[in-house]
């Protein structure tokens, strides 16, 4: 029954407003790479590593092959692998630690912000912490009753979790090498059931699995993208605080203290009570840090790509934490078990609140949102300001360009969506063009101004070259929807198709025509992009159809489809 609340709990926000999410940046990496390329050619390349994942790429390959794409079944493993581990990740650490501990993980597991956001987005991380994490606590299971299936399950799914991202090699591997360390030297003997020997044949399979599945597009990525990946940034302090308020769920001082305090107390209780499981989750976490300064990987100083190049950690700090707590609340009542409990609930209860209170989920589920994976909600937990779109931490500091370039000031912003937000009549609103990089895209920010759902439009037909293994920020989606030769393979619930006015009304009361998007944004970025083309063209159509425009200004035109 202690289950029960958590998965619902949990459920609950992955679940919220996703029907109405548009895809979204990187999203649309894996869909550009897919098409026209077979199952063979998908099973050893990669685009970018990091940019696509081989299952991600596989199964977004099959729905094109069979029931077409949509945003659900497009995030639906996503989906599912974050609704699973509400289940069993917390069942698995009652095995190791408790059910008290496995109720605090799970709390933590279940209102975690990083987690949320990646089991609502068609990126392989949320598979990647599932199957690590399992991976991890299995291995942890087979040394403590060296029992065979644990050792199955840890070989499985390590290497499901190293197919999806090879960064995950590193929770898989250096657990269970820690653990041969305590073995061979023998020390905690009786926590480690698995002799020397033992470990050879596990290993040995997982590393050729790994090699066979991963090694052939690592290889051909040497020749080309990962150059261009590898040894391009560092990481700096910034980046390592912005990393454990990603990991705590807040960005208030008290409260990522509140949560660091407690998995320091949980760390140094493990490596007194279970020193294999302590020292392997220090020992990781370390080993993520050398690998990062050695890869120097593209954008590394940004938060959000050291949290999710290594998303194991995750549910290994909620152990902490959890461990913690139990201490807390023994070393406070350490007779009366009714009364420990109580105390325990309470630090639990004070903890969750305080995250969930300072964190993000209230203002990112302030609906209507239709962009809740938009980076402005997830590369930082403070709250984003109101005065200007967000300023992109993902720029490196050797692009052309400054992200302060990229913003849009509260004064900028059309009046339009002043004015649509103080009308009481319901309306739906079709945006043309979206650029696909979230740096790039202010439609979030505009939303907050007119309070209307959002649908965004595309024009079949202008699809691009498909030598590139990733698209641009600046590209739009008909640069890859428009590679589709079936129209009826796009089923997307939160895109229209800008040149089926039928659909267009059936949908939506007004559509919004940006002239220039990257003008919108920047004068210099405005003049080198000129006017879009594609939208005069619309708008020659829409004058015919629709009649002419309601609104116009510098930026934006503007056509009713209904009556409002």
């Amino acid at each position: 029954m202690w289950l029960v609340p958590i998965v619902a709990l949990g459920a609950f926000f992955r679940l919220y407003l996703l029907q109405g999410q548009v895809l979204l940046d990187d999203e649309w990496h894996g869909l550009h790479y897919v098409i026209g390329r077979s199952y063979a050619f998908l099973l050893t390349h990669f685009a970018v590593p990091g940019a696509t994942s081989i299952p991600t790429n596989l199964y977004t390959r099959f729905l094109l092959d069979t029931t077409g794409w949509s945003e659900l079944l497009l995030r639906l493993p996503s989906i599912a692998a974050g609704l699973a581990g509400l289940v069993v990740l917390p069942l698995l650490v009652r095995r190791l630690f408790g059910t008290r501990a496995a109720i605090a993980f799970g709390v933590l597991l279940a209102l975690s912000p990083f987690l949320i956001f990646y089991s609502r987005v068609a990126r392989p991380y949320t598979a990647v912490t599932l199957f690590g994490a399992v991976s991890m606590f299995s291995g942890w299971l087979w040394m403590s009753t060296g029992k065979r299936s644990h050792a199955i399950a840890w070989l499985i799914a390590g290497v499901l979790a190293v197919w999806f991202h090879m960064f995950a090699a590193v929770a898989v591997f250096v657990p269970l090498l820690t653990a041969l360390a305590f073995s061979v030297t023998g020390k905690a003997r009786d926590a480690v059931k698995v002799r020397p020997a033992g470990f050879a044949a596990p290993i040995l399979v997982s590393a050729l699995l790994c090699a066979l599945l991963v090694l052939p597009a690592m290889l051909d990525s040497m020749k080309g993208t990962m150059a261009g990946m590898a040894g391009q940034d560092r990481m700096n302090w910034k980046s390592l605080t912005g990393f454990l308020t990603m990991l705590c769920g807040s960005a208030n001082p008290l409260a990522v203290i509140a949560f660091m305090v407690l998995a320091a107390a949980g760390l140094m209780r493990l490596l007194f009570s279970k020193p294999v499981i302590g020292a392997g989750i220090g020992l990781t976490v370390i080993a993520y840090l050398i690998l990062f300064a050695i890869t120097s990987s593209h954008s590394i100083h940004a938060p959000i790509v050291i949290s999710r190049y290594a998303v194991p950690i995750f549910p290994t700090a909620f152990i902490l934490a959890a461990v913690g707590i139990e201490l807390v609340s023994v070393a406070l009542v350490r007779n009366q078990k009714p009364a420990r409990d109580a105390v325990f609930a309470a630090i639990l209860i004070l903890l969750a609140a305080g995250l969930y209170a300072t964190g993000p989920l209230i203002w990112i589920y302030a609906g209507p949102n239709n962009f809740t994976n938009h980076s402005a909600f997830q590369q930082s937990y403070s709250p984003p300001p109101g005065t200007h779109s967000y300023v992109s931490q993902m720029i490196p500091p050797v692009a052309p360009f400054r992200a302060e370039e990229l913003t849009i000031s509260a004064g900028s912003v059309p009046d339009f969506y002043r004015q649509l937000g103080m009308s009481p009549l319901p309306t739906t609103v079709v945006e043309y063009p979206m650029l696909i990089g979230d740096h790039f895209n202010p439609l979030y920010y505009y939303q907050q101004f007119h309070h209307r759902p959002v649908l965004i439009g595309y024009v079949p037909g202008l699809g691009s070259s498909a030598e590139q293994g990733f698209v641009f920020g600046d590209s739009i989606p008909d640069a890859i929807l428009g590679r589709i030769g079936n129209r009826n393979l796009l089923k997307f619930r939160n895109m229209v198709d800008m040149t089926d006015i039928e659909a267009l009304r059936k949908r939506a009361s007004l559509v919004v025509l940006h002239k220039n998007p990257l003008g919108e944004l920047s004068a210099w970025m405005g003049e080198v992009a000129g006017a879009h083309p594609v939208v005069a063209s619309l708008r020659k159509e829409y004058d015919k159809i629709l009649g002419p425009s309601v609104f116009e200004d510098e930026h934006i035109v503007v056509y009713r489809l209904a009556g409002m």
